[in-house]
Formats: structure tokens, sequence, C-alpha cells
């Protein structure tokens, strides 16, 4: 049996994957700040606006920083 090793195009593509992914999952978990009867405030839009940008924002998924989750206290 042969071993299947991926390429560095799908590679990349799966490391990608993997930081949309997670920026998807931080998005939901603050998809209630966004509700109708609630106003979102600047630290809240500038954090979600971060998150949709993230990818853009670099040229390799390795270097990825995701941004700091607001601390709700």
């Amino acid at each position: 049996m042969s071993e299947y090793k991926m390429t560095e195009e799908q590679m990349l593509s799966a490391e990608w994957a993997y930081v949309r992914d997670k920026r998807n999952k931080l998005l939901q978990e603050t998809d209630w700040w966004a509700v109708s009867d609630r106003v979102m405030s600047n630290e809240e839009k500038q954090y979600r606006q971060d998150l949709r940008d993230l990818p853009s924002k670099f040229q390799n998924p390795n270097d990825v920083i995701f941004p700091s989750k607001i601390s709700k206290e």
C-alpha cells in the first residue's frame, strides 16, 4: 500500500481552511452581539471586523494571529 502525501498547494489550502473554520466559529460565538434589540460596542464591532478581515491580512496561514477575545465580565 502506498502512502498518500499532500502537495504543498493542498497543505496550504488545508491550512487556510483551518483558519477560516476557526474564524467562522469565533464569529458564530459572537453573533448574539448583533441581535436587533442590542447595540454592539465599538470594541465588539472592531473584534468582529478583525475576524472577518483575517484571511486578507495575511499571506501565509501560519502567520495568522487571531484578535484577542473581548472579556465580558
